[in-house]
C-alpha cells in the first residue's frame, strides 16, 4: 500500500483500528458527526461486525475528514495509539515494509504487486476517489522500484470490497491481472482467486484451504443454512 512508501515503517490505519475495536470494553459506542455515523455494541461478537461497517463508513469519506474520524474514534475507545505503536511485539506483528526495503526487493530480483494507496473498501468509494486509489499507488511503485507493476490484490478482496466495478478500474489502470481472497475460480484474470494464510494456520487448515476443501464446506454449509461459514 502507500505506507509502504514512506521512509518509516509504520503500522496500517486498518490494523489499529481493529485492535482498537478489539480492546475496546464493553459498551461500545461510537458517534462521528460529519457525517452523522453512530454504532452500538453490547456483544464480543457483534465486534466484526461494527468494525467492518466502520471501514465501509470511513472509506466514503475525503481523506482529511477521514483522517479526523478515526482520531475521534480511537479517542471514544480510549485507545493508545502511541502506546500501541511503540511497543515491540505489536511493531514486530504490524509494521509494514519503508520504501527503502521495497527497493531492496525489487533489485534482489522480486516482482512487486499494488495493493493501493491507503488500504479502503473500494467498492463502497465515489468512482473517482477508488481511481485514485488504484492508479496512483501503481505509479508511486514503478517510480519507486522501477519495475511494471503488472498485478494488484484488492483490499479485503471480498465480494463486498471488490466488484466488476473495481475489475474494469483495474484494467483501465494497466494491471494484467488482479487478486481476490475468494475461492471460488473466475474466468476473469482481474479477479483470481487466492488463499488467505495466516501466521496461527495449522498445517491441516492449510492443506484444507489450498486443496480447495475449506472452500467446499464452506459452500455446502451456505447452501443448508443460506449463510456463509467463516
Amino acid at each position: 500500500t502507500g505506507a509502504s512508501l514512506r521512509s518509516d515503517s509504520p503500522m496500517l490505519w486498518h490494523e489499529l483500528l481493529y485492535l482498537a475495536f478489539a480492546g475496546a470494553a464493553l459498551p461500545l459506542r461510537i458517534r462521528v458527526d460529519n457525517p452523522l455515523f453512530e454504532l452500538s455494541v453490547n456483544k464480543r461478537k457483534q465486534i466484526a461486525g461494527a468494525y467492518w461497517q466502520t471501514l465501509v463508513r470511513l472509506s466514503q469519506m475525503p481523506e482529511e475528514e477521514r483522517e479526523s474520524a478515526i482520531c475521534d474514534i480511537w479517542l471514544q475507545l480510549k485507545f493508545n495509539h502511541q502506546g500501541i505503536v511503540e511497543d515491540s511485539g505489536n511493531r514486530a506483528r504490524f509494521q509494514v515494509m519503508n520504501a527503502s526495503e521495497l527497493v531492496q526487493l525489487a533489485h534482489a530480483g522480486m516482482e512487486l504487486g499494488a495493493h493501493t494507496s491507503s488500504h479502503l473498501v473500494l467498492a463502497h468509494m465515489p468512482e473517482q476517489s477508488a481511481i485514485k486509489e488504484i492508479r496512483e499507488n501503481r505509479a508511486a511503485l514503478q517510480q519507486l522500484t522501477g519495475q511494471s507493476i503488472w498485478a494488484l490484490a484488492y483490499p479485503y478482496g471480498t465480494a463486498a470490497s471488490a466488484t466488476s466495478r473495481e475489475y474494469q478500474m483495474a484494467r483501465e489502470a494497466g494491471f494484467s491481472c488482479a487478486f481476490t481472497n475468494r475461492a471460488e475460480n473466475s474466468n476473469s484474470k482481474l479477479a483470481m482467486p487466492r488463499v488467505h494464510i495466516t501466521r496461527d494456520m495449522r498445517i491441516s487448515e492449510f492443506e484444507a484451504h489450498v486443496s480447495g476443501f475449506h472452500h467446499s464446506l464452506q459452500s455446502i454449509a451456505s447452501r443448508r443454512t443460506g449463510a456463509a461459514c467463516i
